[in-house]
């Protein structure tokens, strides 16, 4: 077993052996999710939702163990130590109360509320360059008030002022003390290499191929399990930009700053379930502290030059995002008149909604928002986030959510995992560690399954504390 002269971890042999049922264990556990998650999807107005959704938690950590490499090796003190802080920060602020104050949920909206005076300066610039087509006001009395909010005009200046300013705190060293903090606070509790925590925690606050940037000198020297947690904390989180652009649409900014803390422990043990790390325990290691003393890449050599090279990437993101939303909005709508009229009207919005309605009821939606909550969750997963959120904060048949369903489409919508985001991992992550391209194709799909089921377990969460 040699040792990687970088990370100072002992890099660990892909293993093969089966324990706990061999061959066996995956369509076994897969037939008996299948039989008590359609039990309680039948009885779910007498169960109620904190029943569904507790069932719903213990059906996806069995989903994990059953797609999991090697479960005999899961070292479930990392899995646990997981659950305590996601569970934790759930309580803290979903739950925790003090007569009538909740003290952690009024932080997060002392934040949110910072948060927004923040995104309102981006409407200086988005004026300027557009005028009264970046005014909601001035838009909603010129045309009817749902052509208030132009996408294009409103949205999108936000993914650039965002982008522009995340540039400039990292040159700062900013978003890398922040990083590091709370990285530090999670390898106590999980005992995972400084690697995989430092691309988790980074996940928060960058994208899914900006956040590696940071581990770019590790990534070469990962083993399958670490890479695994790097991708999988890409999908099972969003970007700063992103989350604010949401915050302006109207999305609830407790609920999607909570789930996005929540998903970078969650990802993280959910691939410790998938992909054990059969590697010596990393802070036995003789350089545990090595990845602070690895000095951040600094590509930018003052502070206006990283705010020029912020926005042309949030420029580039803007209008890929708007590509994006043009062509897959475009195939849907071509989808759903194809459907319908080989069917005689059943559209692909009504089957993502019957296919998803069972993982919503279990991921603690009340029935009776199920069929919209499986809708939305279908095409983000078949789609991507952003034209779920879109949908769910522009739509007027979505305004039908009970204040519940909606704070939990919100858990449930957030982070990357889509179709798409594969090829996007593959393609970024793999630019910055070519010899580790072919690790990163085969790892695509369980990465997927991660990221999909931190969003599940985070709304089952927010379903089980919600009070």
């Amino acid at each position: 077993m040699s040792v990687d002269p970088i990370v100072q971890v002992p890099r660990a042999r892909k293993t093969t052996g089966e324990t706990w049922g061999g061959r066996w264990r995956c369509p076994v556990i897969l037939v008996g999710i299948g039989l008590v998650g359609a039990l309680v999807v039948r009885f779910a107005d007498q169960l109620g939702t904190t029943v569904c959704a507790l069932v719903g938690f213990a059906l996806a950590l069995l989903l994990a163990l059953a797609f999991s490499e090697n479960p005999g090796r899961i070292r479930w003190r990392t899995v646990l130590g997981g659950m305590a802080l996601q569970v934790g920060l759930a309580l803290a602020v979903l739950w925790f109360q003090v007569g009538d104050l909740k003290p952690g949920r009024l932080l997060f909206e002392k934040i949110a509320d910072l948060v927004k005076k923040l995104l309102a300066f981006s409407d200086e610039g988005a004026r300027f360059v557009f005028g009264p087509l970046a005014d909601p006001a001035s838009m909603g009395r010129v045309f009817e008030r749902k052509y208030a909010f132009v996408f294009a005009f409103q949205a999108l200046p936000v993914l650039i002022f965002v982008s522009a300013l995340s540039a400039m705190l990292y040159h700062l060293g900013v978003l890398q003390l922040v990083v590091r903090a709370l990285g530090a606070v999670m390898r106590r509790f999980m005992r995972t290499s400084g690697s995989e925590t430092l691309s988790a925690v980074a996940n928060v606050f960058l994208g899914q191929t900006e956040a590696p940037l940071v581990v770019k000198p590790y990534i070469a020297g990962m083993t399958r399990s670490e890479l695994l947690a790097l991708m999988a904390g890409g999908m099972a989180t969003m970007s700063g930009a992103l989350l604010a652009v949401y915050i302006d649409q109207g999305a609830d900014a407790v609920a999607l700053m909570t789930t996005s803390l929540m998903a970078a422990p969650c990802g993280l043990y959910l691939s410790k379930i998938v992909i054990p790390e059969t590697a010596p325990d990393p802070l036995g290691s003789p350089a545990p502290e090595s990845m602070r003393e690895q000095p951040a890449p600094q590509s930018h050599r003052n502070v206006l030059e990283a705010v020029s090279a912020g926005t042309s990437e949030g420029l580039a993101l803007a209008m890929n995002i708007a590509a994006m939303m043009v062509s897959f909005l475009a195939l849907l709508a071509f989808l759903d008149a194809l459907m319908a009229w080989l069917t005689g009207g059943f559209t692909l919005a009504a089957i993502l909604a019957e296919m998803f309605r069972p993982v919503a009821i279990l991921c603690g939606f009340d029935p009776k928002d199920a069929s919209l909550a499986g809708e939305l969750l279908g095409k983000k997963l078949v789609a991507n986030e952003f034209i779920a959120f879109s949908e769910l904060n522009g739509e007027e048949r979505f305004q039908a959510f009970t204040p519940k369903g909606r704070i939990l489409a919100c858990f449930a919508l957030s982070g990357f995992a889509n179709l798409a985001s594969i090829g996007i991992q593959i393609g970024g992550i793999g630019a910055m560690a070519p010899a580790r391209r072919g690790d990163l194709s085969s790892l695509g799909t369980r990465a997927l399954l991660v990221g999909f089921l931190t969003t599940l377990i985070n709304a089952a969460l927010a379903a089980i504390l919600w009070r």
